[in-house]
């Protein structure tokens, strides 16, 4: 029995296991444990298990939860934008339209970064050695060529340096951690990565933020610089949220969104969200399934704009 009744107005969730598409420390695994530690912490969930399922940029895990129903009852998937660029490269066995949408929760800024003994110590002098020579600076993310992170970098350059864009060199990891080991180890010149993932990295002085995609700067970190601020016309929000197994049940679906909603309310996930540097983009059930679909024709101009296809690792 999935759900039963922790508190005495509502039901709530048992237990809960969420899929995680990839590795530890990227920005699927930092939202997932969070949401799971603070569903504890409120007690609106017995229990939350975790499972990191990597592989084929998140393919792995959307296939397993598409494939395994029954074995899947309890689980959510967390996912975010990049599930719109497998769905608008029309190269992938499934979709998001084979789940069923549950929450879109939060919104995470991107943010371009440099280890913390680079020589570049801001925006301005990465894009000057760029111009300088284009094929010598290394971009990491943690998202495949074609991919969301892919898509962020070229965005920024492209309103850097212009058509120069062109010659970005994009690397490619299997997930944010990767990605960040890349980086401090020098694999990579700088790299594209959620705003909330580099927030402590920062501040333990291990990377350095050149910049985010927010009009106006954290509230929370208001030490880190946005592009807006720096004459760079970049305003982007990455979503992440939950997904259930197909044809999952109205009655299953309406506890998903009531647990979400009383999640969203609780003055301990306003104070994980600040933490984390995240902004709120909550919408539940057909309105997420109505964003989903807006997205996918606003990310499919983008990519055509910039000349971009996926093109996996």
């Amino acid at each position: 029995m999935l759900f039963s009744s922790l508190s005495g107005h509502a039901e709530s969730l048992a237990e809960l296991h969420v899929l995680i598409p990839g590795g530890q420390g990227g920005g699927w695994d930092l939202t997932a444990r969070t949401v799971g530690e603070t569903l504890q912490g409120t007690g609106l969930v017995g229990r939350v298990s975790y499972e990191n399922r990597t592989g084929n940029s998140g393919g792995v895990a959307l296939s397993h939860l598409v494939e395994g129903v029954p074995e899947n009852a309890n689980t959510l998937m967390v996912n975010s934008t990049p599930i719109i660029v497998r769905s608008v490269s029309n190269i992938f066995d499934h979709t998001y339209r084979d789940l069923t949408p549950v929450a879109a929760l939060i919104g995470d800024y991107g943010a371009l970064v440099v280890d913390g003994d680079s020589p570049y110590r801001s925006f301005d002098e990465l894009v000057a050695a760029f111009e300088k020579a284009p094929h010598r600076l290394r971009f990491g993310g943690g998202s495949a060529r074609g991919d969301l992170d892919n898509i962020v970098a070229a965005t920024i350059m492209r309103e850097a340096v212009g058509k120069q864009a062109q010659f970005l060199e994009y690397r490619a990891y299997d997930g944010g951690g990767r990605a960040m080991d890349a980086l401090r180890a020098g694999r990579v010149d700088c790299l594209v990565t959620g705003f909330g993932e580099a927030i402590q990295l920062q501040r333990d002085q291990q990377i350095r933020i050149l910049g985010i995609t927010a009009q106006k700067r954290s509230q929370a970190y208001p030490d880190v610089p946005t592009f807006a601020e720096q004459g760079y016309r970049v305003d982007f929000v990455n979503w992440r949220g939950f997904f259930a197994p197909p044809n999952l049940d109205d009655r299953h679906l309406n506890a998903y969104i009531d647990l979400f909603d009383r999640l969203t309310a609780s003055p301990d996930w306003q104070t994980a969200m600040a933490r984390h540097g995240w902004v709120s983009t909550y919408r539940t059930g057909k309105d997420f399934e109505r964003f989903l679909s807006r997205q996918e024709d606003e990310l499919l101009d983008v990519m055509r704009d910039l000349g971009i296809y996926y093109l996996g690792y």
